[in-house]
């Protein structure tokens, strides 16, 4: 039997895929169109993942990528 693999997403910032361990989850906060972190990872709503590197951070946001990843305006 096959090891099983850790799930694959990829960072909005910079593109690269990574497993869902080494990426953090942001959604929107309550009532609000700010995205926050989910420690947790299993906040409700949709997830824009993103790697824990300001220079990811700066990309997503010029790049206007939380807007298009998590469906806001």
């Amino acid at each position: 039997m096959a090891a099983l693999e850790a799930p694959v997403r990829t960072c909005i910032g910079c593109r690269t895929k990574g497993t869902r361990n080494s990426l953090v989850r942001y959604v929107l906060a309550d009532d609000s169109q700010t995205p926050v972190p989910d420690e947790a990872k299993q906040l409700p709503g949709r997830g824009a993942w993103l790697h824990d590197d300001p220079k990811c951070y700066d990309l997503a946001s010029r790049r206007r990528a939380f807007a298009r990843a998590l469906r806001i305006r």
